[in-house]
């Protein structure tokens, strides 16, 4: 992929590698996951101002219209993603997750509820800074509190608890208070819930409470 300035914003480029022709779903495959993921961290409201596709139209233009909310040009010379000046200058607001972490209320009113001076506490800590980068193992987290893996297990065990269960029960406390506050779109919980994908939250989000995020928040 390539970033260039134009006059009117930024362009992303998807460029093939030496000598590879890239089929017509694999273009779609690039474009769309590359927005997938704008829209995950800033919001779903990311649109493009125009996309360019070097395929042909195809069969299935409506939904792919449907999905970039944005003039598509096929039989293009490059696969393009074109955004605005405007939208590639608004700040983002989980630019630095540990930061927007701290000021998170919902994260400061769930911590508060433990003993500070418990491992536990510190593992649940831990996990919630490092989950907007994905899932986080316990490898990383022993590391990032300098304890052996072994002892960190050990330890745990000693608070009747172990990693995975603290892991489980972070996550779900903390998608019930992002799930109330309803200016949080449910692309921004998963991202800061550290889920790949909406659906995986989904998932997860039906196995805690019986029910999808958005009959939750419809009832609550």
């Amino acid at each position: 992929m390539r970033l260039q300035d134009t006059d009117d914003g930024l362009d992303l480029v998807l460029l093939p590698p030496e000598g590879v022709k890239l089929t017509p779903a694999f273009q779609d495959a690039g474009m769309s996951g590359f927005l997938r993921m704008c829209r995950l961290t800033a919001g779903d409201g990311i649109d493009p101002a125009h996309v360019s596709l070097k395929h042909p139209r195809p069969g299935c233009d409506s939904k792919l219209q449907a999905y970039f909310r944005a003039p598509i040009e096929y039989d293009a010379a490059n696969n393009i993603l074109s955004f605005s000046k405007q939208l590639v200058d608004a700040p983002l607001i989980n630019a630095n997750p540990g930061l927007a972490r701290i000021n998170d209320q919902s994260v400061v009113d769930y911590l508060a509820r433990f003993d500070r001076d418990s491992l536990t506490m510190q593992v649940r800590s831990k996990i919630i800074e490092r989950l907007p980068d994905g899932t986080p193992n316990q490898g990383t987290i022993a590391q990032s509190l300098n304890v052996g893996l072994r002892s960190l297990q050990r330890k745990l065990n000693n608070e009747e608890t172990n990693f995975k269960a603290l892991l489980e029960s972070t996550r779900r406390e903390l998608a019930l208070h992002y799930i109330r506050e309803t200016h949080r779109s449910l692309g921004e919980i998963t991202y800061l819930l550290g889920f790949s994908e909406p659906s995986n939250f989904t998932r997860a989000f039906k196995r805690w409470t019986g029910v999808s995020p958005h009959e939750y928040r419809e009832n609550s």
